[in-house]
């Protein structure tokens, strides 16, 4: 339980303090993925790992669309603003 605690503090941690969009994609990923080791142990300590282990399964395939759709948006960003820093792109609007 404490290195699932770790997992997903810093990927809080990540997620607060970068404005790299894709260092901030990375600590979603880490708390994504100890959020599933949470369910496998959660299924282990009730005696029925097959629901931690399917509720774990879910999650990597949440977690692999996520990354896809993360990959693709930030792709399209960095084509139009010549940039990932979250910081740097403070327009929605058009850009000439």
């Amino acid at each position: 339980m404490i290195y699932v605690s770790l997992l997903v503090l810093s990927g809080i941690f990540v997620v607060l303090s970068t404005r790299n969009a894709l260092v901030w994609f990375i600590g979603v990923e880490l708390m994504l993925v100890g959020c599933g080791l949470l369910f496998v142990i959660g299924g282990n300590l009730h005696n029925d790992p097959a629901k931690g282990q399917l509720f774990a399964v879910f999650i990597i395939a949440v977690a692999a669309a996520q990354a896809a759709v993360a990959f693709a948006l930030i792709l399209n960003v960095y084509r139009k603003y010549d940039t990932i820093r979250l910081d740097k792109i403070n327009s929605l609007k058009e850009r000439d």
